[in-house]
C-alpha cells in the first residue's frame, strides 16, 4: 500500500514508475480507501476550476486493486508499522 502523499507525487510527476518500483520491488500496489478519502477531501478545499486535473486523478485512482480495511488489516499494520 503506498502513502497518499505518493499518489499525488506520481500524479505531479514528481515520482515516475521506476520510483514506485524502487519503492516496490516489484510488489503489488493496492489503493486503501484512506487514500481516496484523502484525496476526496483534497478536491473539496480546491479553488474552483482547479479541481479537474485532481478529478482525473482520483478516476485513475480507483482503478487501482483497492485493500479492505478490517481489523486483521489494523493489526498487520500495528505489527509492521514504524517505531
Amino acid at each position: 500500500m503506498i502513502d497518499t502523499s505518493i499518489w499525488i507525487a506520481v500524479e505531479r510527476g514528481t515520482l515516475g514508475a521506476a520510483d514506485i518500483h524502487a519503492i516496490t520491488r516489484q510488489e503489488p500496489v493496492y489503493l486503501s480507501p484512506v487514500n481516496v478519502a484523502e484525496i476526496r477531501f483534497g478536491l473539496d478545499l480546491l479553488r474552483p476550476g482547479r479541481e479537474t486535473a485532481s478529478a482525473a486523478a482520483l478516476r485513475r485512482l480507483r482503478r487501482k486493486p483497492q485493500l479492505r480495511i478490517t481489523v486483521e488489516t489494523a493489526e498487520v499494520f500495528g505489527a509492521v508499522a514504524p517505531r
